[in-house]
């Protein structure tokens, strides 16, 4: 760099003197500034077999996968310790714990003490964590730290307590990539015990249990949904998309194509609490393949749902079937007061029925009424 100055004072001073522009340099000469600055680059510690991500996990950091990595029989679940940090780039490539179909052997794939952040830079197939098999919480990832989900996929998973992933008092979101062909006694995709669950973006599909198929909430846990699809989970017992035992927030997303013995898209117990605002569309999930989407148990308190904020109404806006007959409620304003339009985003799934708003001397409540006769009565706006 002090070469490059000297010979542009050079140039400038020979200029100077052929051209007799100048009888001398003046005392400063203003130099442009060439000074190059770095680009700074991450710096991945890459891995290639399990011991060697075992290790990168341990030491924290940004680990990167340069191969597909495959259990061996003396090898033992991943670990991202307390108090370490980690982002972990797939890269393409399978982390495989390589349990499935081996009965004598139990384990989950990766266990988050600490916090984990999932990427994945491929631009090919996506990276897999796979594999996991476990009679106890969490066949993919067991989390009470924190986990941030970004990209790759968690599959074919299974465990009695969240086939894809266990919460156990920690936090989880899930802003990309994709959960799917978990299955689990309870909570096929996700199971959120007295811990946090927020879903921004991409797919829980194809998950499978005897409760929540997709996703199963209890002990104090918290779900929040404002993006995403919870698609083609089945559940042979309640709640093919969510089962509800404490709170579910919604406030965009979607939940589809579910099916179960009860609650086809939602089934919502005692305890449970569905709270909705935005755009969420709640739709086409079945039970016998009769249209069943949000149910709630008969011993519910409410059996309501409970509109928190302002709905988008039209036809991107939300859109909820509740398994709801006539005259039944199916919704209340909680600190918020509903409109008329409001009832437009509730839907009965029975045939014949529609929403409208009617109002008391205790509160606004959505019900299902028969559909009025006339075109000139606007079917959603009716004041007791």
């Amino acid at each position: 760099m002090k070469n490059l100055k000297k010979r542009i004072l050079s140039l400038i001073t020979a200029a100077a003197v052929a051209f007799g522009s100048i009888g001398a340099l003046p005392e400063t000469v203003l130099l442009p500034d060439l000074s190059v600055t770095a680009s700074a680059e991450t710096e991945f510690t890459e891995a290639a077999t399990w011991t060697e991500l075992k290790d990168a996990l341990t030491a924290g950091g940004d680990v990167r996968l340069t191969g597909n990595v495959t259990a061996g029989n003396s090898d033992t679940a991943l670990v991202v310790p307390s108090g370490k940090t980690v982002t972990l780039d797939l890269n393409g490539h399978t982390i495989d714990r390589g349990l499935k179909g081996k009965d004598a052997v139990s384990d989950n794939v990766i266990t988050v003490r600490g916090n984990l952040t999932l990427t994945d830079s491929s631009t090919g197939e996506p990276g897999t964590i796979t594999g996991g098999k476990t009679n106890g919480n969490g066949g993919g990832v067991y989390v009470n730290g924190t986990f941030t989900m970004s990209g790759g996929t968690i599959s074919d998973c299974s465990a009695t307590w969240g086939g894809g992933v266990y919460v156990n008092g920690g936090e989880f979101t899930m802003q990309g990539g994709t959960i799917s062909g978990c299955s689990a006694n309870y909570g096929g995709g996700v199971y959120v015990n007295g811990g946090e669950f927020t879903m921004s973006g991409d797919t829980i599909s194809g998950c499978s249990a005897g409760f929540g198929g997709g996703v199963y909430v209890k002990n104090g846990a918290t779900f929040t949904m404002s993006g995403g699809t919870i698609s083609g989970c089945p559940s042979n017992g309640y709640g093919g998309g969510v089962y509800v035992n404490d709170t579910f927030t919604m406030s965009g997303g979607t939940i589809s194509c579910c099916g179960a013995g009860r609650g086809g898209g939602m089934y919502v117990d005692t305890d449970g609490t569905f709270n909705v605002s935005g755009a969420p569309v709640i739709s086409g999930n079945t039970e016998d393949n009769k249209a069943n989407n949000v149910v709630f148990q008969s011993s519910h308190p409410t059996k309501t749902i409970n509109v928190i904020g302002e709905l988008t109404t039209g036809t991107t806006g939300a859109s909820i079937y509740v398994n709801a007959g006539k005259d039944e409620a199916v919704a209340v304003g909680s600190d918020y007061t509903l409109k008329a339009e409001d009832a437009e985003c509730f839907h009965s799934d029975s045939d014949g029925l529609a929403s409208v708003l009617v109002t008391d001397i205790v509160n606004i409540t959505l019900h299902i009424f028969s559909k009025i006769a006339s075109s000139d009565e606007n079917p959603h706006s009716h004041v007791a």
